[in-house]
């Protein structure tokens, strides 16, 4: 994606909100707010595999879903984002009722509205209460029209593979997957799944983290301070500018090529690493950093909340 002349743009979904945690069964159970607490549950229904076009923009996955019987409208899935968020122009269009204030990283005002009835082919998502708010800044850097984001809920109600070469999502109902190849663990801080993953830079060792898999950011890592304080390691210079956008506004980075990105038994050389931004909260104890679609988007990627994995397959194109 491109920003501005001198730069890339970095790009999150949305931000990540405050503490959040819904349990692992198609009727989820949680709260979401900031401030004021609200109790909120979620349906889901799928009777078997559901298979429906993906569209990756810059290696955010977009798709294509039917809300109270209208539509279709356009949802980006987001392991960043702790609670479904919908356009105040859809809130609108499909006359939703409010039902309270709501306050995203306590800079951007938004709504809460009553749930929604959300169809992805013959998967039914239904959680009685939806975050609002203007999309259009986010709208405006991807160039095409965002209805809404679907966060942890929806990927704890089902197993989701993100076909990226194949522009493919699917949808499972079993609650364990059983696949061939080697499963990476997954562990949640809060509502955030991470897995440890390797990075090399130039003139630095090899070291291991702990990173959050970031569906809806467009970066493919990034580096958070306590990554090189915790190590005693001295963080590059230099660098190319970049401006990591996100929906309660932009901060300042840089970028730089890494040696080799290491996540279970694949790799990637030459990663780009950012450096610097604010696209998640990384002082969070032991995460060191974000893991985005840059790098999800070269696998076949499949994310079991319940049973805590996640894999990266080749998948040719």
């Amino acid at each position: 994606m491109k920003g501005s002349p001198r730069e890339r743009r970095s790009v999150r979904a949305m931000p990540a909100l405050p503490l959040i945690f819904l349990a692992a069964l198609l009727f989820c159970q949680g709260c979401a707010s900031s401030g004021e607490r609200h109790t909120s549950s979620v349906r889901a229904h799928i009777r078997e595999v559901v298979e429906v076009p993906m569209v990756s923009v810059d290696g955010l996955p977009f798709v294509q879903a039917h809300v109270n019987g209208t539509g279709p409208f356009w949802f980006i899935l987001d392991t960043g984002a702790e609670t479904d968020v919908v356009h105040s122009r859809l809130a609108h269009e499909v006359h939703l009722q409010k039902v309270g204030a709501f306050r995203f990283n306590k800079t951007v005002m938004g709504d809460w509205y009553d749930g929604i009835d959300l169809k992805i082919g013959a998967a039914r998502y239904r959680p009685d209460r939806v975050a609002s708010t203007i999309l259009n800044d986010i709208e405006e850097l991807l160039n095409r029209r965002i209805d809404g984001v679907l966060g942890q809920s929806f990927f704890r109600c089902f197993i989701v593979e993100l076909d990226y070469p194949r522009q493919v999502l699917r949808l499972q109902p079993s609650p364990r997957l059983n696949r061939d190849a080697t499963a990476i663990p997954l562990t949640f801080h809060g509502f955030r799944p991470t897995i440890e993953a390797t990075i090399q830079l130039a003139s630095l060792p090899a070291a291991s983290g702990s990173f959050v898999v970031d569906t809806g950011s467009n970066i493919e890592l990034e580096l958070g301070g306590r990554f090189f304080k915790a190590r005693d390691l001295e963080e590059p210079a230099g660098g190319t500018p970049v401006e990591s956008t996100m929906l309660h506004g932009s901060s300042d980075a840089r970028s730089i090529l890494g040696v080799r990105l290491k996540v279970g038994l694949v790799s990637v050389e030459k990663p780009l690493v950012t450096l610097g931004a604010s696209s998640n909260p990384l002082d969070e104890g032991s995460i060191d950093g974000t893991i985005g679609g840059g790098f999800l988007r070269r696998f076949h990627v499949t994310l079991d909340y319940r049973s805590e994995k996640l894999w990266l397959e080749e998948s040719p194109r």
